[in-house]
Formats: C-alpha cells, structure tokens, sequence
C-alpha cells in the first residue's frame, strides 16, 4: 500500500513538471541569473562578496540545475526542448547582463513603445507635420550614452517612475508596425500598473520579447523540414540572443521572419497538398512580413521551389504562389503608402543628414552620373567586408557596436553551426537548382539593404556602404548554410544536439563575460 501510494505521488510530481518544467526553468533562471549579476556588481564596485546572497543564490541555483538536468534527460531525442533548455537562461542573461539602451537603436524602440501603450498606435503627426511620440518625462533624452556603465544604471532605478508627467518627443520609429512592440508595450502597462521605476519595465520588456522568441524559436524547429539541430544553433548564436533580449523591434521580427521562412520550407518539401491552414498562414504571415520591413518580403521566394520541384501539382502552387504575392504587395505597398504621410527625415535627423552630406536624390543622381564607381563600390562591399558582415552576423560586435566579441569566440561559433549542419541526418535537401535560387534570394535581399543603405545613410559618392551592421543579416544567413545539407552524406556525431548545444552555452557564457567586463 506504502509503494502505491508513493508511486502515486511520483505520478502526480511527473505530470506537474511535465507542464511546468519549462515555465520553472524561466523564473528561477530570472531569479539566479538577477543574483549572480548583483554578486558579481557589489565585488566589482564594493569590493567584497554578499555571503548571504552566496547562499541562497546557491540553493536556488542547485534546484535549477535539477531541473534543466530533469528537462534534458527527459526530452533527450527532443531538438527543440533542448532549444528552450539552452535558450531560457542564456536569452535572460543578455537581458540583465547587456545595459539598457545599448543594444542598437532600442531607446527609439522603447520610446515607440511607451507611445502604443500610451494610446497612439499609430504615431501622431503635429501641426508643422512632424512626427512625435508621448513618452513619460523619464525617457526623454534616452540614448545608449544614458547608461555608460551598470552603475548609472543602479542609481537610475532608485525610486519610482511619474507616469502622469508626460511629453513629446520626435519619433524615428514613425514607420514601424506596432505589432513589433507587443511585448515592450505589456511590459510598459504593467509598469504603469504597478508604478515601476521605467528601467524595471524596460528590463520587463525584455523578458516578454524573451518569451515571444523562444515560443517562435521552438515553433520554427518543429516545423523547418530539415536543418534542425543547425537552427537549434543558430537561434542561440550571440547576436540572435542579443537581440532577443532586448526591446528592439528586432527581437520579433526576427523571430517572425525565421518562423515565416520555416513555414515556405514546410510548404515547399511537404509530399501532401498543403492544407487550408497551411495556406491561411502563409498568407497572414506574408502580410506581417510585408509591412515588418519590405526587403525581407522576398524570402517569399522560396515558395517558388515548389513550380520545378513538383510539376503535377504546378497549377495549384501556381495559384497560392500569385495570391501570396497579391498579399504581399497589397500589406508592403499600402504601409509604405500609408507611412509616407510621415515626413521622410524628422528636423533632428534632417540637420544631421545635412551636416554629414546625406541626400538620397543627390546619391541617385551619383549613381547614375558614376554606374561604375557604385558597382566597384558595391562589390568591394561583399568582397572586402564580407566576412566581417557574417561574423557581425553571429555576434563580433554587440552591444551599441562597442563590445568587441574575440574571434577566439566567434570562429568556433561558425564551426560550431557548420558542423550542426553537416552532421545531422536529413530526409530532405535543396537540389541544386534550388540551391542557386536561394542564393540568388540571399544576394537580392543583400543587394537591396546595401543600395537603401547607400541612398539613405551613405555620403554622397562615398565608396563604401555606411551603416550596414552584420544584425541585418542574421534572418536569412542560415539559408545558405541550409545548402550544405546533404541527406545521404551526414558525419555520424553522437548526441549531436546536446554537444552543440553545450558547445553554444559555453561560447554564449564567454561572450556575457566580455559584455560584463565592458560595462562594469
């Protein structure tokens, strides 16, 4: 009866962690990770160690160790809940670890943000035509020279945050869908909710996008039809992470993007007809995508794999490919119409403009007065500064470009995702025809940010690309790795998944120890 009964417990014990494993994980990972970072703060600035904090960190720390041990003996054969395994604590360390604002462009983001949950989800015009947000008083003058170190930050977050003292602010995110901030923007309501200091409700934005991406992130493995012990990898690789965690649009779009390419690889190498539901999707997610940023649109190609993979059913994908392009070009077309109502440059990014010698029509006019030069320039960019953009891409400069992440790190990373690649056994692979299509799609969404970079960041006749960061290339980089799959000749790695992913956590560790050392 004792043995029954004890049996019943464990029963009872096994279904609970079933369902809150993972749920667990996270919120005691916030809470040790929050630990560590003060222990580490109070040596750094104090000179000694909490002993009392020591302690407790430890005993929670013990019990989360039990769990992730738990998840990963238990989902062992499960690529995508070692994904979350990794992730969750990894994504909450950039979170807490990488300063507030110094993560590229995130105080315009969070501003944008605190304008949506102030009631404006769609930016305000004023009388002299220029856009503006209504930010609390706490954020005006926001920017990553706010917070030079992490105790600037402490003191910041001392006291609480006047949510009734508000005030307007030029808005450079004037365009952005505001679907992108979704998390920032609960965040920012609790924060109001609970009269937070601003920088905790910052802090809780990046928790909340955390959650969006790892729920997209674990959606994209499950779905992608092959590649997915190489996009467990390249999810967690440190800018992926980085971005993330933080309150930038990209932490979304990103996660969208992926996801949205992960489903056209379903559908293009699905052997049955794709379902209405597979076709309602696509098509919402084209829409998203489509006002998200138009350059990434054309990732949508994909999906024309499918008019020389499979001829019998050309006809049918035929239809599904031109009504996605209809949605397509409906979604970017009209949100560029409909954000053209904003002025192109605020007076701010006007003056600037003017001061560095930035003018779009002035640099077309260059263009066509000087076709070589710009071809010469543009293609000193993928030969000179190519690699550079790729392991920008993984993470070589983090933070506001001022965290110098050593190759010693990101060379391995890059080792790391070919060999996720190339070991894996895979049901499927790209054949060659299309291995030239995705590469053609690769290049023409590198071309266009290179020639909208040029027009409207670059000096004119400058010869180089000004402002393209390798982040710009983090959702569509995998693709190209995706063509080195080859289904009938895999290298044979024992438990692949969790030695890469051991592999990612102590390089992802290395790289949250050079953030601390440069903010601290």
């Amino acid at each position: 009866m004792e043995k029954e009964n004890r049996k019943k417990v464990f029963d009872i014990i096994k279904k609970v962690l079933k369902w809150t494993s993972f749920p667990l994980e996270f919120l005691l990972s916030v809470f040790v990770i929050k630990q560590i970072f003060d222990i580490l703060v109070t040596k750094s600035y104090n000179g000694y160690y909490p002993l009392d904090k020591i302690i407790y960190t430890g005993i929670v720390g013990i019990f989360l160790l039990a769990i992730m041990i738990y998840i990963g003996i238990k989902n062992k054969k499960s690529i995508e809940k070692w994904f979350l395994l990794i992730a969750i604590p990894i994504s909450i360390a950039y979170a807490i670890f990488m300063l507030p604002l110094n993560v590229p462009d995130e105080g315009t983001h969070i501003m944008k943000a605190y304008d949506i949950a102030f009631g404006n989800i769609l930016t305000q015009i004023d009388e002299e035509g220029n856009s503006y947000a209504m930010i609390v008083k706490d954020l005006e003058n926001y920017s990553h020279t706010r917070f030079p170190n992490y105790k600037a930050v402490l003191d910041d977050a001392v006291g609480t945050t006047n949510y009734e003292e508000n005030v307007k602010t030029v808005c450079a995110a004037q365009g952005s869908s505001p679907i992108l901030y979704i998390g920032t923007v609960i965040a920012i309501n609790i924060g109001k909710i609970l009269n937070m200091n601003i920088i905790y409700a910052i802090y809780l934005g990046r928790l909340f996008n955390i959650i969006i991406y790892l729920i997209f992130g674990y959606l994209t493995i499950r779905k992608i039809p092959f590649g997915k012990l190489l996009m467990t990898v390249y999810l967690c690789m440190p800018m992926m992470m980085q971005q993330a965690a933080s309150c930038s649009s990209d932490a979304v779009l990103n996660a969208t993007l992926i996801y949205y390419i992960a489903h056209l690889l379903y559908m293009t190498f699905k052997e049955t007809e794709a379902t209405k539901k597979d076709k309602i999707l696509l098509y919402i997610l084209t829409a998203l995508v489509a006002m998200f940023k138009y350059v990434y649109i054309l990732v949508a190609g994909i999906l024309f794999i499918t008019l020389f993979k499979n001829k019998e059913n050309r006809k049918k994908n035929l239809k599904t490919i031109g009504i996605m392009i209809l949605i397509g070009s409906i979604f970017a077309i009209g949100w560029f119409a409909f954000t053209s109502r904003y002025k192109s440059s605020p007076d701010v990014v006007a003056e600037y403009n003017k001061t560095a010698n930035v003018d779009g029509g002035k640099q077309m006019q260059f263009i066509m007065e000087n076709p070589l030069k710009f071809i010469k320039t543009i293609a000193k960019e993928y030969i000179v500064y190519g690699a550079s953009y790729i392991f920008g891409a993984i993470g070589s400069s983090l933070g506001w470009l001022n965290v110098n992440v050593d190759m010693s790190i990101i060379v391995p990373y890059l080792i790391i995702l070919i060999f996720a690649t190339i070991s894996e056994k895979s049901k499927y692979e790209f054949s060659n025809k299309s291995k030239i299509w995705i590469i053609v799609l690769i290049l023409a969404i590198s071309l266009l940010l290179k020639v909208s970079m040029y027009l409207l960041f670059t000096p004119v006749g400058l010869n180089r690309v000004a402002g393209v960061q390798g982040r710009y290339y983090t959702p569509i980089l995998f693709l190209a790795l995706l063509c080195l799959v080859k289904k009938d000749s895999n290298w044979e790695i024992k438990n692949a998944t969790q030695k890469m992913m051991i592999l990612s956590a102590i390089l992802n560790i290395s790289t949250l120890v050079v953030i601390f050392q440069n903010y601290i």
